[in-house]
């Protein structure tokens, strides 16, 4: 019986440890470290017009999630090539504040190529968005400008939350090409009516509600598009156990596969368990039965 308690508690515990929140040590930006935020994003930019250091004060500098493929030397030399003081301060850096600013570099200059006709509009943009944004757009995004201006004209008109292009930025770097793809595919050509249906608004507050693990729409998703009227394009799944493959896929990505190892050799522990257990007990009544 004690065995049998040993096994079971195992297994749960380390199930627990596969589906509780992994805690994100958070790294918020001083203001001497904004300003250097605010400085290289604005030469990614090209920023007309200095930016409000504000909106990058209180940010977190912790891993993304999914951390774009970026070339660091390349990076430093294009500061290098500008402001030389901004790169020594750059390079002084601890690593990963370092890191954290050169994806926003990254992604202010993938901003600047995504609306180049606009840099008055690109500056609100990303003061709108702040390091989650410019980090997030370091990844390759299909149509982004297109996303970022539709996001833009709808949040002046009052239409989305001022918190919506962080929140954009955030969904972007937890789903990354899953997520691009299903706002290319089912949001941006449906924009009117998802917007004003409160869709996007969803979308942006609580994105693994409307995409699962393998990249498509949900069946939440699938029933809040048909409410609007809207054909969706990307194929809808569902399923008791998505929740369970979105939980597994994320720690595979945060590198924490062995977790699922030892939580598998628990999940077998525990039936095994039984069975040896039950097994000895009948062996032992048919021993005291022969006697």
């Amino acid at each position: 019986m004690q065995l049998r308690r040993i096994l079971q508690t195992s297994g749960v515990a380390l199930l627990l440890v596969i589906f509780y929140p992994a805690a994100t040590q958070a790294q918020p930006i001083a203001r001497s470290t904004a300003e250097i935020f605010r400085q290289t994003s604005e030469l990614g930019l090209r920023s007309p017009r200095p930016l409000d250091v504000r909106r990058f004060e209180g940010a977190n500098l912790a891993s993304l999630r999914r951390p774009p493929s970026i070339d660091e030397a390349s990076l430093l030399r294009f500061i290098r090539q500008s402001d030389v003081d901004l790169a020594r301060a750059v390079e002084a850096a601890d690593p990963a504040m370092r890191r954290a600013t050169l994806e926003a570099l990254a992604g202010a200059r993938a901003i600047e190529r995504a609306i180049p006709s606009n840099p008055v509009r690109r500056a609100e943009i990303v003061e709108r968005g702040g390091v989650d944004l410019l980090r997030a757009a370091a990844h390759p995004v299909e149509g982004l400008g297109d996303a970022l201006l539709l996001l833009d004209g709808s949040m002046r008109s009052g239409r989305l939350p001022e918190t919506a292009m962080a929140q954009f930025g955030r969904a972007l770097d937890r789903h990354g090409e899953i997520f691009s793809r299903v706002w290319r595919d089912n949001i941006v050509p449906n924009w009117e009516v998802v917007v004003a249906g409160g869709l996007v608004a969803a979308l942006l507050i609580d994105p693994d509600r409307f995409i699962d693990a393998a990249g498509r729409l949900t069946s939440h998703a699938a029933a809040a598009f048909s409410d609007l009227g809207v054909e969706i394009v990307t194929r809808v799944v569902g399923g008791v156990g998505q929740g369970i493959v979105r939980s597994i896929s994320r720690r595979i990505e945060a590198g924490e596969g062995w977790i699922l190892l030892v939580t598998g050799m628990a999940i077998i522990s525990v039936p095994l368990g039984k069975f040896i257990y039950r097994r000895r007990i009948r062996r032992l009544n048919e021993k005291g039965l022969s006697r």
